[in-house]
């Protein structure tokens, strides 16, 4: 039975894959499409249709190169190839630029009395470092949105 169930869910996936490999870059690709195609509904409980679209985008970007962006409410945007090197690059510089930030604020949260010399040494040196981290990341949110500013993403929102 569960092996039957893992098969389905590897079909739907071929399915969806195949759906998106006939769209173009820049294309959108509308949940219900996805739904038709998968035989799954969106909010159907245990996220079946979730699961199989996020394997199908990991696929189409290991297979084919092609990165996506969900579009809330919507579907999946295929990204065209200047939108995947600006977007992917600023999106995931943001990511850890609010990483190190939550994690200095770990760190510092800890009192440097309640610890060994040893541990303090270690929490400065940590403070220190991610901080650094921060302030290379903010660099490279700056100069990322010098080139990925377009009238569907502007500046004002890439560097919230």
């Amino acid at each position: 039975m569960a092996f039957e169930k893992i098969e389905e869910l590897r079909q739907a996936i071929d399915r969806v894959f195949a759906l998106f490999g006939k769209a173009d870059r820049g294309d959108v690709i509308v949940r219900d499409d996805m739904e038709n195609v998968a035989g799954y509904k969106w909010q159907e409980v245990g996220g079946r249709l979730k699961y199989i679209v996020k394997e199908a985008r990991k696929r189409l970007l290991r297979d084919l190169g092609i990165a996506t962006r969900a579009v809330p409410g919507v579907g999946v945007k295929l990204l065209m190839n200047d939108e995947q090197v600006s977007r992917c690059f600023a999106d995931r510089t943001r990511r850890a630029f609010r990483s190190f930030g939550r994690g200095k604020k770990e760190v510092d949260a800890v009192d440097p009395g309640s610890l060994s010399d040893h541990m303090r040494e270690l929490r400065f040196m940590a403070s220190a470092d991610l901080n650094e981290k921060r302030k290379t990341s903010r660099a490279s949110l700056k100069k990322a949105a010098a080139y990925t500013k377009t009238e569907t993403m502007p500046l004002r929102k890439q560097m919230a």
